[in-house]
């Protein structure tokens, strides 16, 4: 399929090859030029998806060059501007997957992300589609409030995802861990458990069963602020944290800057 830019090249090598002594033909090399200028940057987001092949082979042998990745990345949005960009946070999302990161949450304080769930998921998808092309792995876009929805349609993920894209606000970690102190007391309640048999292993092992996302082990955090925004303190036990400034306009060249520094970091886990 001819894009925009193809036709425009080929009417520009047309023009230039007939006669250009006239006004008429400098005019239309003109408008000509200055139609294909306004495409450009009316829409730059899109040149990172055209060709989305050779993109996602690009980025597959840069994560291969890494000794590690993450398996969960979290972006974190707190920034003083209200107003989010769900064009730039799409883009992060699916750098971080055509990465081969399975798990990647945005975040926000008060939920203003969770309140776009729909034009995220559009635009997520969208972009999603054009990196990976037809045989798209199928992917999980989900929040609390919404039941998960998959990639190519509005519907209910039907078989098991291999990605998953977790929209989260501050409240979200509240209610897990209130799920979990009720599953602890149901389970007494119930003669599952005694009171002698509750300790941190216990409790742990049932935080771990409310939820089939593991917790990150890679946090972007955006804004000028020394804060993770309310983000679960106990889900950072193994996190290392990176800040920017902010999420939006990101390059690729930063945010593969951020997964090289992750790759170099030594995890000692305690030791």
């Amino acid at each position: 399929m001819r894009t925009v830019t193809d036709i425009l090249l080929e009417w520009t090598f047309k023009i230039s090859l007939s006669t250009v002594h006239g006004t008429l033909q400098a005019k239309r090399l003109c408008i000509l030029i200055g139609t294909y200028l306004i495409y450009l940057f009316q829409y730059p987001w899109k040149s990172y998806t055209k060709g989305h092949a050779n993109q996602l082979e690009d980025i597959h042998r840069d994560a291969k060059a890494l000794d590690k990745l993450p398996n969960h990345i979290a972006f974190v949005v707190l920034e003083e501007d209200s107003e989010f960009s769900p064009e730039d946070l799409a883009r992060l999302a699916v750098w971080s997957l055509s990465s081969g990161i399975r798990y990647v949450t945005l975040y926000d304080l008060e939920g203003k992300l969770k309140a776009r769930f729909f034009d995220l998921h559009k635009v997520i998808s969208s972009l999603y589609q054009s990196q990976f092309g037809p045989l798209a792995p199928n992917l999980s876009i989900s929040s609390s409030h919404t039941p998960a929805l998959s990639s190519n349609q509005e519907v209910h993920v039907g078989v098991d995802p291999t990605y998953f894209v977790n929209i989260l606000s501050n409240e979200d970690g509240q209610n897990r861990l209130s799920q979990t102190a009720q599953e602890v007391c149901t389970s007494v309640q119930k003669g599952e458990l005694t009171l002698k048999q509750i300790d941190v292993n216990r409790v742990e092992e049932k935080w771990r069963n409310s939820s089939v996302i593991p917790d990150p082990d890679l946090l972007v955090v955006f804004g000028n602020i020394n804060s993770v925004g309310g983000f679960p303190p106990y889900l950072l036990r193994f996190c290392e944290i990176h800040g920017q400034p902010t999420h939006k306009q990101v390059q690729y060249k930063t945010f593969f800057s951020i997964l090289q520094s992750f790759a170099k970091c030594k995890q000692n886990f305690g030791k």
